[in-house]
Formats: C-alpha cells, sequence, structure tokens
C-alpha cells in the first residue's frame, strides 16, 4: 500500500509507520502523530488541502501578487511624479499635502476594508503617498546640490538657479553614455554649457 508519490524516498517509510501506528497503537499516541507530522504523510496532506476552503488558498497567493503589484507601481508612479511635479510646481506645500491627504485617505482605507488584497494593496500605497510627500523637499535640495536638474522656466528653480552656484539644469539621466567614466574637467564644460 503505497500512499506516498515517490515510493524510494524515506517519506515512503513514515507513511507506513503511520499506518502501523494506526493498527496497534492507542489513541493518544495516534493523536500525538497526526498532530506532529501531517506534512509527512502524502494522504495527510491530501486530507488537509481537502478540507482547507480553496478561497483561503488562494487569498494566500493573491496577497502576494497584490502586495508585489503595490509596490512596483506605488514605488514606480511615486519616483516619476516626484520628478515631474517637483519640476513644475511654482509651491510645493499644495503637492505635498495632497500627497498627504491621499496617503492618510489609503492607510484609512487599509484598516476598514476586510479584503486582505486590498488591505495591503492600500497600506502600501498610502505608505508610499506619505514617503511622496516628504519627498518633494528633498528633491528640491537635490536641485540646490545640483544632483537633479532646475527648470528655468519654473520662478521657485529660477531663484534657487540664482542663488546656488551648484543648481544646473543638466539632466544627467538624458546624456549619452560612452562606456567612461568623465573627468571633473568634462563635467564641469558639460554644466557651463548648459548655463
Amino acid at each position: 500500500m503505497d500512499l506516498h508519490p515517490f515510493p524510494s524516498s524515506g517519506m515512503n517509510f513514515a507513511c507506513s509507520f503511520g499506518i502501523f501506528l494506526r493498527r496497534s497503537v492507542p489513541t493518544a499516541v495516534k493523536r500525538l502523530w497526526t498532530k506532529m507530522w501531517p506534512s509527512i504523510c502524502w494522504k495527510r496532506q491530501r486530507q488537509y488541502l481537502s478540507r482547507a476552503s480553496w478561497k483561503e488558498l488562494v487569498n494566500i497567493n493573491s496577497v502576494g501578487l497584490a502586495a508585489a503589484f503595490a509596490t512596483f507601481f506605488g514605488v514606480w508612479l511615486g519616483h516619476v511624479s516626484v520628478r515631474k511635479i517637483e519640476r513644475e510646481a511654482a509651491n510645493l506645500w499644495m503637492p505635498a499635502l495632497i500627497a498627504l491627504a491621499l496617503g492618510i485617505g489609503f492607510e484609512a482605507a487599509s484598516f476598514l476594508t476586510s479584503s486582505l488584497s486590498l488591505s495591503a494593496m492600500y497600506g502600501i500605497l498610502g505608505v508610499t503617498l506619505l514617503w511622496d510627500s516628504f519627498e518633494f523637499y528633498r528633491q528640491q535640495k537635490r536641485i540646490k546640490h545640483g544632483h537633479a536638474p532646475a527648470n528655468p522656466n519654473n520662478p521657485r528653480h529660477a531663484k534657487i538657479l540664482a542663488e546656488y552656484p551648484n543648481a544646473i539644469t543638466v539632466d544627467w539621466l538624458k546624456r549619452d553614455p560612452r562606456g567612461s567614466a568623465y573627468s571633473p574637467a568634462e563635467l564641469a564644460s558639460m554644466k557651463e554649457s548648459a548655463k
């Protein structure tokens, strides 16, 4: 009587031992065996899976998929939107306040929904939006240090360009890669040609 799908493995012995215990050992030992080793015997695994509802098994997978999607989408959208909105906004307090309000709203929705998948998605997107509200001001500091390009058509950026000598209009992400590092003199000439 072979209950395990791989008869040559050591698991077959464990299943056979479980059958022996069921036939010859008192009930207390039988209970102990079935509680301690349910995953060893293939028959026990089949019984467990048949008792577990399909919805429970699918929810575990859908939560992971929903969390992965929300993380990828939230980080991508947050990165792109912070760069674009900060470049165009004359005042940062309004986009930061909107991101803060949306983040708090998503966090409240994650607490109020009964679906685990939606709760995970709302929670991840909420935290991402809360972080983005803080990231608008960090992007402005990057512009002041010359790590991100300034928009000369934006009055706030024009003021930054006038006050901070390290601020530049060169977008370092839009240059052609050449396979070797740029020298400091080449970087300085690129900055000067953009001003």
